[in-house]
């Protein structure tokens, strides 16, 4: 018995290996037909080498299994009843015909119990359906897409090689996703999809827009690109951006808004709500009074997008982003504008520079 399962066990590897090995070599004959015609099972059967959707497949194996097993066993019963009556006179062989007829009905039972079973707990679990498959355009699912061309690429470039780099989050480091200076971006607020030959589009429920900024990890010099009620849009870039926010717009806020203080860890004097800027051209604010200079701690209830700009002693355009509370700005470069030069060194120490705000409401 041990040398029997042993060979089970080797013969079922082999299969499994050749199996796998065929399938690597068939894949670039795709949609050639099979050289071995297979018996129609359930009104399906493989006719051609396809990249088959896996429910068909498991449909066929499945039906094709208990077809197979219902055999065996009903052969069971026959040879079973066959042994019975040929053995009048010999018990033993008697008892043996019987433990098979026995035997035969168990697994014509389970096969039964089975497909009962599946089909009360889920009928959709024996009635494998192959789901229908969307194709999504190039390009055309939403997100912040960045080029290293100065004119992005039209689909029909895209497909022919030229590379574009997908988004929907926030990048600390562009260099360690792009391959080269990002020069253009694309955004895509709606889905494109081709279903049954016919070409539907869909709008989500908010808007993409980005902060573009100089130094990494969203900070430095930044210019900004909204989409509020454009399905797509293109901005050839000003500036070679090293990190950038990724946010989602909508038009109206969801929480109890952003608050500003003069202190770390929420300590000193607290502003009044910041109000929720929309302008294009002049989607910076200033600070309230009082909290030019003098922000180090933020408090923000619900979703949103606070940008702080400023400049530093050099008259450096310095901006930062934040989409949560924050207890202290002590370290970020947003306050840290005042500089010391020595002969060896230079040293910045803290002092805030922030005396403009962005505050958009979030997705």
């Amino acid at each position: 018995m041990p040398n029997l399962k042993k060979i089970i066990l080797i013969f079922l590897l082999v299969a499994f290996l050749v199996l796998l090995s065929a399938s690597f070599s068939l894949a670039q004959e795709e949609g050639k037909p099979l050289e071995v015609g297979y018996p129609e099972v359930g009104g399906w059967r493989p006719e051609t080498i396809q990249q088959a959707v896996l429910p068909q497949y498991i449909k066929y194996i499945f039906t094709f299994s208990i077809a197979i097993a219902g055999l065996v066993a009903f052969g069971a019963l026959i040879y079973g009843g066959f042994r019975y009556i040929t053995s009048a006179g010999a018990p033993t062989a008697q008892t043996e015909a019987k433990d098979q007829i026995f035997a035969g009905l168990i697994g014509l039972v389970i096969l039964l119990s089975s497909y009962l079973i599946l089909t009360t707990v889920n009928p959709q679990l024996v009635l494998l359906k192959a789901p229908k498959v969307l194709t999504i355009k190039t390009t055309e699912i939403p997100g912040v897409y960045l080029s290293t061309e100065a004119s992005f690429p039209s689909d029909e470039e895209i497909k022919a090689g030229k590379k574009v780099y997908q988004l929907s989050s926030s990048v600390g480091d562009l260099s360690a996703l792009v391959n080269g200076e990002v020069k253009s971006l694309k955004i895509v607020n709606q889905y494109v999809i081709e279903k049954e030959g016919e070409i539907l589009t869909e709008r989500l429920p908010f808007s993409y827009g980005v902060f573009l900024h100089t130094e990494k990890n969203w900070e430095g010099d930044c210019s900004h690109f909204r989409s509020v009620g454009s399905s797509e849009s293109f901005k050839e870039l000003k500036i070679t951006p090293a990190s950038i926010t990724v946010f989602r717009e909508v038009e109206k806020e969801k929480g109890n808004g952003v608050f500003l203080y003069t202190g770390e860890s929420r300590g000193g004097e607290k502003s009044e709500r910041l109000s929720v800027t929309t302008g294009e051209n002049d989607l910076f604010q200033k600070l309230p009074e009082g909290f030019g200079e003098n922000v180090w701690s933020i408090e923000m209830n619900g979703d949103y997008l606070l940008v702080l700009g400023g400049s530093n002693k050099f008259d450096t355009p310095m901006y930062a982003a934040f989409d949560g509370s924050v207890s202290s700005l002590k370290g970020l470069l947003i306050n840290s504008c005042v500089g010391f030069h020595s002969e060896e060194d230079f040293w910045w120490y803290d002092k805030s520079c922030a005396h403009t705000y962005a505050l958009l409401p979030t997705y």
